[in-house]
């Protein structure tokens, strides 16, 4: 197996604030046919909130304990993350349930001078 480097330091996901990869719906450029048993398709993705309708059912399911212990480890990691890119993950929490959101953004707050600007 041949990796090639794997794209060397660029992140390997999409979407991304850096470069590299990025997300497309183009599936007729990109779709080369070959012969199959049975069904092949693509489909486009839409990005809604449903998406984070299982993340925001397990918080909910939490006890108020595991919850902060998932805030504060979570926190913990986000305070050495740049800005820009916290505020994007702390805006995936708030798609999955406000409190949870609200208790990253609160935690990471409380680290001062600590947090990545």
């Amino acid at each position: 197996m041949a990796v090639l480097g794997n794209s060397g330091l660029l992140p390997n996901y999409e979407p991304n604030s850096f470069s590299g990869l990025y997300h497309t719906n183009m599936t007729a450029t990109t779709f080369s046919p070959e012969e199959l048993e049975g069904l092949n398709g693509r489909h486009i993705y839409e990005f809604t909130n449903i998406d984070f309708a299982q993340a925001g059912d397990l918080y909910r399911l939490m006890s108020d304990e595991e919850k902060t212990d998932l805030v504060d480890d979570i926190s913990d990691h986000l305070k050495n993350v740049k800005r820009h890119n916290r505020e994007c993950q702390i805006s995936y929490f708030k798609g999955a349930n406000l409190e949870y959101s609200r208790r990253v953004e609160q935690t990471i707050l409380s680290f001062g001078s600590e947090a990545q600007k």
